[in-house]
């Protein structure tokens, strides 16, 4: 369950795949996401053995590292209609292994989902429960379908789901109530991060209790909790260039195991949507080191990747990790925190301060770990063309799936005509 650590980076076939494809370049590897779903799976079925585990797909949507995914976990969590046809069609995904998610679902998501009778459609919303029970009707299929819930955990997340006292969550369970084709299976709630505070584990189960109690007394027959993601351990880094992990992933599986045995005599089936704790340390970035510069009492290293490709969304400055590689290597010299950067004209292209040694130098490698998670799913092109992507097998075979974007390809995605069609310059 651990993210990728600096011993670790260095097993990679770096050089060969920098002399065959250069950098930026994107690493997908087999070893790295092995290890870190193996562990974290350990550590969950240890203590719920019968949980299910669903991937978040928008937490890296790359179609071969959900191939790799799909075999080790129950089935996906898909949040647009372009996630649901790359699961149901492009990866041919068993509809039984999808539930739906998302605060808006356009009508084709809607229709696609309970025409190919997906494991369960979480309701976001009043409007939302109208139209999939105006497509059931439509289709007359029955559709099993979960609510999410709106518990208060973080005011980030207030923009999801229903509180659980308010007039729409009541309106809805009328409407399944008198529906012919909805089946309320289950309850959905994802409000924040378990591991660093802002999801209380005890709240969480304790609001759903209430909610699931209250269910029943209305004559519904729920069978689902479904608490979302956000189990990956809170890790710093030291001033020795050392890992620390808080490893209380263990302690909150072990009280929610415990919640449920006491709580819930009927043994509900619990589902986790995890993304992060997954894959984050499965892809690395090999970079170049462009220009470094001593200015205002700070040391800038300048690299060809930015934020527009790595790090920067949901954390991913605090989490990612830089490690040197070729002419610095061995070079004995204290660390020092260098502000690492991307090559865009953006003020905000900071990837992250680390302290670091040895000291990189202009052309030196740099390897950027931790970086699966919110970055090839969350990309932009910053005006930088996109890295190249390779993925190492777990015999370090290398398979180059595109090389690095040119700027024509970039040009191509502007194609513009006149009225007459022609293609203008």
């Amino acid at each position: 369950m651990f993210p990728t650590q600096f011993s670790e980076l260095f097993d990679l076939p770096i050089e060969k795949i920098v002399n065959t494809v250069g950098t930026p370049t994107f690493v997908v590897s087999d070893r790295l996401l092995h290890k870190q779903i193996t562990e974290f799976l350990s550590v969950t079925k240890e203590f719920i053995p019968e949980i299910g585990v669903f991937y978040s797909v928008k937490t890296n949507d790359y179609p071969p590292l959900l191939r790799k995914i799909l075999g080790y976990v129950d089935g996906l969590e898909v949040v647009s209609e372009y996630e649901l046809i790359l699961a149901l069609e492009k990866l041919n995904v068993n509809p039984d292994r999808i539930i739906l998610n998302g605060p808006y679902k356009n009508n084709n998501e809607i229709q696609m989902a309970i025409d190919r009778e997906i494991y369960m459609i979480n309701i976001d919303s009043l409007q939302d429960a109208r139209h999939i029970e105006e497509c059931a009707n439509r289709l007359k299929k029955h559709v099993r379908v979960g609510i999410r819930l709106n518990l208060a955990c973080s005011s980030s997340w207030h923009k999801f789901g229903l509180v659980p006292d308010g007039q729409e969550f009541q309106e809805i369970l009328k409407l399944i109530k008198r529906s012919t084709f909805l089946d309320l299976r289950g309850l959905h709630h994802h409000g924040g991060h378990f591991t660093d505070g802002s999801e209380n584990i005890d709240f969480l189960l304790t609001s759903i209790h209430k909610v699931w109690n209250d269910l029943l007394q209305k004559g519904f027959c729920p069978e689902i909790i479904d608490i979302g993601g956000g189990f990956l351990p809170y890790i710093e880094l030291s001033t020795e260039g050392k890992w620390i992990y808080q490893e209380n992933v263990k302690n909150i599986f072990r009280e929610i195991s415990e919640f449920l045995k006491i709580n819930f005599p009927g043994h509900p089936k619990l589902i986790i949507e995890p993304g992060r704790a997954l894959v984050e340390g499965a892809v690395v970035v090999i970079s170049r080191v462009g220009n470094v510069k001593y200015d205002n009492n700070k040391i800038w290293v300048y690299l060809d990747v930015g934020t527009s490709y790595v790090g920067g969304q949901h954390g991913g400055k605090d989490r990612i990790i830089f490690a040197p590689l070729l002419k610095q290597l061995g070079v004995e010299v204290p660390a020092q925190e260098i502000a690492f950067c991307g090559p865009m004209c953006y003020a905000t292209d900071v990837l992250g301060v680390q302290k670091f040694s040895p000291f990189p130098k202009e052309d030196d490698i740099t390897i950027i770990g931790n970086a699966g998670a919110y970055t090839m799913s969350l990309r932009w092109h910053g005006s930088q063309p996109y890295p190249a992507i390779v993925q190492v097998n777990l015999a370090s075979e290398i398979s180059i799936h595109s090389t690095r974007q040119s700027v024509e390809e970039i040009f191509s995605f502007y194609k513009v005509t006149d009225v007459f069609g022609n293609v203008l310059p």
